[in-house]
């Protein structure tokens, strides 16, 4: 297999390519020496071990590891002197858990902790993409983030079946914080009460901060002044039609081309400037085209895919006039800094199915006010722009 994908390699070449193209190698580079040397390590070992082996599904004491459906955190590499607790690595995931997390600290009198991210993509796909949810955690001044020990620390290969299992029960199960999991102290699962259709304030006796701080430096500051004065009154969109995303569900209920015309429209009657933001990589799958198609015929548009960091994107929504999309971790957080958002869902996504869904995933006072989500099943386009002028104005 090459190093680079076949989309990469049909990219018009730019210095901003180079770079990706650049980093991506070295990623991969230290991926595949990291299997090589891990691999070696894990046979001779096991060599070692063999008659000892433990039947409780633990890994063996000599050398601990910590592995799940994709991160190898080597244990020896951690502080040992300070909390472990490990936590998702969606920005929405993330979002969800800190809100629950200082208030859990507090409760159990953890001080400094050490916060590690468990990835959920079972591959190596996109290489370095969970590295942004690094610069959102480096933003909350309660927190140390540290950087991963290595390359190590992301995506390499699925887990064993009993570890995916457990994983699962966490993920999808009752269980919100499980003390022991995998070397940490805690692994806490505070999005799967989301996840269930619960609300957080609910869950348990911990209290919830939906509002905890952030801070930005005054470049970044003053790159959100910068982006006002550049484009006067914008509108926000973010439509990922990756492979996964929550809004390649609703194409059959609501195509590219309604949602281009939706903008259009909108634009035409409130005078915003689309503002399309997103990653890399949104523009480079086989569904691609949805969102080309959108920036090319959307007279105006200002593309940002892949363009910004965390902090940078979180600047641009915070000075928007409204954020319009699918569900996703940057439509919460427009919802946490009190913009309008109308989030757009499919009924077929398979984890749609609870009452609540819709709104759990933001603070009790966004519920129903700001943050807007409507069902694309049997919309049409009048009626889309209608809910767009509607929170626009009112």
């Amino acid at each position: 297999m090459g190093l680079l994908p076949r989309w990469v390699k049909c990219m018009p070449d730019s210095p901003q390519l180079r770079a990706v193209i650049e980093r991506r190698r070295q990623i991969i580079a230290d991926l595949v020496r990291a299997r090589r040397e891990r691999q070696e390590r894990i046979e001779a070992e096991r060599r070692l071990r063999n008659d000892k082996r433990s039947k409780s599904h633990t890994f063996g004491s000599k050398r601990p590891v910590v592995r799940n459906k994709g991160a190898v955190i080597p244990m020896e590499r951690i502080d040992k002197g300070r909390t472990r607790i490990l936590i998702p690595s969606g920005l929405g995931d993330v979002y969800w858990t800190i809100v629950k997390f200082q208030g859990f600290c507090q409760r159990h009198g953890i001080a400094d902790p050490y916060v590690a991210l468990i990835t959920t993509e079972p591959e190596v796909r996109y290489a370095g993409s969970e590295f942004r949810s690094l610069e959102f955690l480096r933003m909350m001044p309660f927190l140390k983030i540290d950087d991963p020990p290595n390359q190590e620390a992301w995506p390499v290969k699925p887990a064993p079946k009993w570890l995916k299992d457990l994983y699962h029960e966490m993920w999808y199960g009752d269980k919100i914080v499980q003390p022991g999991f995998m070397g940490y102290d805690y692994f806490l699962v505070y999005n799967n009460a989301i996840t269930n259709g619960r609300f957080l304030e609910d869950v348990d006796d911990t209290p919830c901060n939906w509002h905890f701080p952030l801070t930005f430096t005054l470049e970044q500051e003053q790159f959100g002044v910068d982006c006002a004065d550049k484009w006067g009154k914008y509108a926000v969109y973010l439509w990922p039609f990756c492979e996964g995303s929550y809004s390649k569900y609703h194409l059959e209920q609501f195509s590219a081309e309604q949602i281009a015309e939706s903008i259009r429209q909108f634009t035409a009657l409130s005078g915003l400037t689309p503002v399309f933001i997103g990653a890399w990589w949104d523009k480079n799958f086989d569904d691609a085209y949805c969102i080309k198609h959108i920036l090319e015929t959307v007279p105006g548009s200002v593309d940002l895919l892949g363009k910004t960091t965390v902090p940078q994107l979180f600047q641009i929504i915070k000075g928007c006039e409204v954020f319009v999309g699918c569900q996703c971790g940057p439509a919460i957080m427009a919802a946490a800094f009190g913009k309008k958002v109308l989030t757009l869902w499919a009924k077929k996504y398979p984890l749609f199915k609870f009452p609540n869904c819709r709104f759990v995933m933001v603070s009790p006072e966004a519920r129903g006010t700001t943050w807007r989500p409507i069902w694309a099943d049997g919309l049409t386009v009048d009626q889309f722009v209608g809910e767009m002028m509607d929170l626009y104005t009112n």
